[in-house]
């Protein structure tokens, strides 16, 4: 059974979709239905991403926080992203960014 699928991304167009509920520090994709998901989509980045990831022989995603039905799955941005962004020039389409955007405006 297959634990994800893509669907509508409120990050940017579409995302890989949990369909079951991930514990924090569970392993995610090591179905192999999973893992052909992840590998043809993608997933978003997001400055609050809901996974981690390792690596041992082979990439493995570990959940960040409890994962629940219809939460789109992310990646943490890599660092040197994070260090080459212009402060005030976040392009970063996450709800946390999007969020701080509108408050700076007002």
């Amino acid at each position: 059974m297959t634990k994800v699928r893509i669907g509508f991304s409120t990050i940017q167009g579409r995302g890989v979709i949990s369909l079951v509920h991930f514990r924090s520090g569970e392993v995610i994709g090591d179905n192999p239905l999973d893992e052909k998901v992840f590998r043809s989509n993608g997933c978003n980045h997001s400055c609050v991403a809901t996974i981690n990831k390792s690596w041992w022989r082979d990439r493995i995603l570990i959940a960040a926080r409890d994962i629940y039905p219809g939460d789109e799955i992310t990646l943490p941005y890599a660092r040197r992203f994070r260090a080459n962004v212009t402060p005030g020039q976040n392009p970063c389409l996450c709800p946390k960014c999007r969020l701080d955007r509108v408050v700076r405006r007002k």
